[in-house]
């Protein structure tokens, strides 16, 4: 749990300081804010996806 709120906020944070730091990342009418979007949302998506294939992994090597 504490894994995926750091890397939340983390994932969260570059993106908002690439939009503040980049205007055209910040309006959605242009390609680029989307494609920043579709980039956080993908990482937020693996974040998860490693925290499945780790519980998956350790589950089958209980620690004793």
């Amino acid at each position: 749990m504490a894994f995926e709120l750091v890397t939340h906020f983390i994932i969260d944070y570059a993106k908002g300081w690439t939009a503040r730091t980049f205007p055209r990342y910040a309006d959605p009418a242009h390609k680029p804010y989307w494609v920043l979007y579709g980039l956080d949302q993908l990482l937020h998506q693996l974040v998860i996806l490693a925290i499945v294939a780790l519980t998956a992994f350790f589950s089958q090597y209980p620690v004793l």
